[in-house]
C-alpha cells in the first residue's frame, strides 16, 4: 500500500469509530464486540446477557445507521 492509501485508510477508520461512538449504547456494544472483537452472537449475548435475536437486532440497526451515515462520506472522499 502507498503512504497515500494508508492515509486515506487512517481517515477512514477513524470517521467510522467516530460513527460508531454516536449509536445507542447497546447497539454500539454489539457492533463493537462482533466486529472489533471477532465474538459470535452466541458469545455477545453471554457477554452482554441477552437474547441472541436482541443481538442481531442491535448489530442490525447499527449497520443501517452507519449506511446512513458512512455512505455519503465515503463516496466523497473516492471522488
Amino acid at each position: 500500500m502507498s503512504p497515500d492509501n494508508l492515509y486515506e485508510r487512517g481517515w477512514e477508520n477513524k470517521i467510522i469509530q467516530q460513527s460508531v461512538l454516536t449509536l445507542p449504547r447497546d447497539e454500539r456494544m454489539a457492533i463493537s464486540l462482533f466486529y472489533y472483537f471477532d465474538n459470535s452472537y452466541e458469545k455477545i449475548a453471554v457477554i452482554m446477557e441477552i437474547p441472541i435475536g436482541t443481538v442481531k437486532s442491535h448489530i442490525h440497526r447499527s449497520k443501517k445507521k452507519l449506511k446512513v451515515i458512512l455512505e455519503p462520506i465515503l463516496e466523497k472522499s473516492h471522488e
